[in-house]
């Protein structure tokens, strides 16, 4: 014969095992009440009465021995709906360690109906911010986020296999760091009704060796992204530009403003010190880089400024999960996801394709058919990644070692404020890139 217990608010006996379970209450109470919407209990935490089901061991996020956690964390909680344990409380979803939140009675003000529940939102959420990391949605114990972060960054859930990365001469081009080009046209032959996965590019336009032609839905009508097929550098990269701006020739092709030229340089070598030190070099000369821009391109949404991103923030950093978290927190609502169209990818520099695909990336140019334009621009995006490398390396040749103290001094120490722009750009670039710029800056003066 099955056991039998008595529900303690219609006094029926019922059988045991079909009985609902509450853990805060530590009783069993049977399904016909727990249904009934006029039996109601007071929760000690939001003083308000709350219906059986929020009672219910399935209604909570958490076990017996937690809720009991809680219970002790106020003499005056004897009694806690599934609503308020969820606030009290923060799991890391990885290594599952509990942090049980100081949240009493006089913290959350016990007269107060009202004000209860937002008092315990907003210190779970204070908390969160504060001290965890948010990863694809589960939040994440700072140790376990750091680690989660070095993982990704050691392997990038996108980053090309080895055998995309084929070598090259550099007689004509010398960049040896392998490169993706992404460079966004308009196309007079592309029909205003072109449909992405229904129509082909190539049926309208010739698309050269070495790049594929893909749908962007941001461009105008008639627009087309070309991207290089594979990582390229040295002369290959040389051949794809060429390849590239020698077929704008033959074809009705323009550019608005919609579109943009976007370099991925290829990052899997480069450490959370390096990423940094680009983030410092950056800074200091990214309104100089915005005064050589065209004027609709200064205010895209695809290719906004960093300015989010404090000096004080960059001063904090030291792990990757540092990095990531300053990151993500400061560029993207979404927190840190391993998804293509991440918030915090669309600013001038991208540190989000580093995580997603091993890439840095820079979306600040606007869209060009001239080959020196994007030569010129790879060329002074490489002195930025290469100043920040030189600012982290110890061996260094003696010759050396004064130029990457003067990098340090400049960017790190004194965050540009005792150079002018172009002092800091042709210390980064020499001549040639200062001059690049001030050309650029003076174009859009004329």
């Amino acid at each position: 014969m099955s056991e039998k217990t008595i529900c303690p608010f219609c006094k029926g006996l019922h059988p045991t095992n079909s009985m609902r379970y509450s853990p805060t209450h530590d009783f069993r109470y049977c399904t016909d009440c727990r249904e009934d919407t006029s039996i109601g209990i007071d929760c000690n935490v939001c003083r308000k009465e709350r219906p059986l089901t929020w009672y219910d061991s399935n209604s909570y996020s958490c076990g017996q021995n937690t809720i009991e956690i809680l219970k002790n964390v106020d003499e005056n909680y004897n009694i806690i709906c599934h609503r308020c344990v969820q606030y009290m409380y923060i799991k890391c979803a990885r290594c599952l360690d509990i942090n049980i939140l100081d949240i009493t009675s006089d913290t959350i003000g016990m007269d107060n109906r009202e004000t209860a529940l937002p008092t315990m939102m907003s210190i779970k959420s204070y908390i969160r911010e504060k001290n965890y990391g948010v990863f694809d949605g589960s939040t994440l114990c700072t140790k376990c986020f750091n680690h989660m972060s070095m993982e990704i960054s050691a392997s990038p859930p996108k980053s090309l296999p080895s055998d995309y990365f084929k070598s090259s001469t550099f007689d004509k081009l010398d960049i040896k760091r392998f490169i993706g080009i992404e460079n966004e046209t308009i196309y007079d032959e592309v029909p205003d009704d072109f449909e992405d996965g229904g129509d082909d590019y190539e049926d309208y336009i010739d698309v050269p060796l070495g790049w594929r032609a893909v749908y962007d839905g941001s461009l105008s009508y008639g627009g087309v992204e070309l991207k290089t097929s594979r990582p390229v550098q040295g002369d290959k990269l040389l051949q794809c530009i060429e390849r590239l701006t020698n077929s704008y020739n033959y074809q009705e092709v323009f550019v608005d403003h919609t579109c943009g030229l976007h370099i991925h340089f290829d990052a899997r070598d480069i450490g959370v010190r390096e990423m940094v030190n680009m983030l410092y070099v950056i800074k200091a000369i990214e309104g100089t880089i915005i005064d050589s821009m065209v004027s609709y391109r200064k205010e895209n949404r695809y290719c906004r400024t960093m300015n989010k991103i404090k000096y004080s923030d960059l001063n904090k950093i030291e792990t990757m999960g540092q990095l990531c978290k300053m990151w993500y927190d400061n560029l993207s609502k979404e927190n840190m996801t391993m998804t293509h169209y991440n918030e915090s990818r669309y600013h001038g520099f991208n540190l989000h394709s580093r995580f997603y695909m091993g890439t840095i990336e820079f979306r600040y140019h606007e869209g060009v058919l001239g080959r020196d334009d994007i030569i010129d621009w790879i060329k002074f995006c490489k002195n930025i990644i290469n100043a920040s490398l030189v600012m982290s390396s110890n061996n260094l040749p003696r010759k050396f070692t004064k130029y990457r103290n003067k990098l340090i001094d400049t960017f790190i120490k004194d965050k540009g404020i005792k150079t002018t722009p172009l002092e800091r750009i042709k210390l980064i670039g020499g001549e040639d890139s200062a001059q690049y710029i001030e050309r650029r800056i003076n174009k859009q003066t004329e």
